[in-house]
């Protein structure tokens, strides 16, 4: 459905049975409640970017009922599943107001020190797109209908042509290995650009947490004991004390 993730699909149905349970339940006897239990239950988009440090895990966005309010929190998929995946995880529970007061002090970091580390980015990015593979990819291409011809030749003479299969082989393998080599630097020149794009644009610092941007321009969230790690899509990583 629209490109979601099983985890995301997962969270979607939740939240829709949660709606479902409070409206048969309640009814409209207790409005507080209902608002926040939905609340609580909505699905995030950034469910497939938290990981676990002790076990690898993703975490999932649950919630806790507390002094008549859903909470809503984030924990260690193998934690919660432990019956399922037999792993005693001891990481630690991570509230969903502490995870996005970190996201947006990462961000703050990165806007803080653009100045220190984007010179030196840009130009590790330019040395980056100076070794383009094509020349090589040039050559495996000529050298390839050379093979593919004197292996047809061999062919219609019912030879042998078993070297010049494996040739033909080692050299597409090679190929592709070039071409996506290529398009890698490409893609970290392209994220590159979005995260400069985004600190030029602020004058001031990130003070509201914003879905959009998280999945725009972080890869991968890591919860730890005493802090998170926070790697962005052009390489960089910051760190936050939560």
């Amino acid at each position: 459905m629209n490109g979601l993730s099983d985890e995301q699909m997962q969270l979607l149905m939740e939240y829709l049975a949660a709606v479902a349970y409070c409206k048969f339940v309640m009814g409209r006897r207790n409005i507080k409640y209902i608002r926040s239990a939905m609340e609580a239950a909505k699905p995030m988009v950034a469910v497939d970017l938290i990981y676990c440090s002790d076990c690898g895990d993703l975490y999932r966005r649950t919630q806790w009922y507390l002094k008549g309010e859903h909470v809503p929190v984030w924990r260690c998929v193998s934690r919660l599943e432990k019956r399922k995946s037999g792993i005693d995880c001891p990481s630690r529970t991570l509230y969903e107001t502490d995870l996005h007061a970190a996201v947006i002090t990462a961000f703050n970091q990165m806007i803080e020190q653009k100045d220190e580390f984007l010179p030196g980015m840009r130009l590790a990015m330019g040395r980056a797109l100076a070794q383009n593979n094509s020349p090589r990819v040039a050559e495996i291409d000529a050298r390839s209908e050379e093979l593919q011809k004197e292996l047809l030749k061999k062919a219609n003479a019912k030879q042998g042509f078993e070297e010049l299969a494996d040739e033909i082989d080692a050299l597409r393998e090679e190929k592709q290995a070039l071409l996506l080599e290529d398009a890698n630097r490409t893609a970290m020149k392209q994220r590159l650009d979005e995260l400069e794009a985004f600190l030029d644009e602020r004058q001031e610092p990130v003070t509201d947490y914003d879905e959009g941007m998280v999945r725009r321009l972080i890869e991968r969230i890591t919860v730890y004991d005493d802090h998170l790690a926070f790697e962005f899509k052009c390489g960089l990583e910051t760190e936050v004390q939560k």
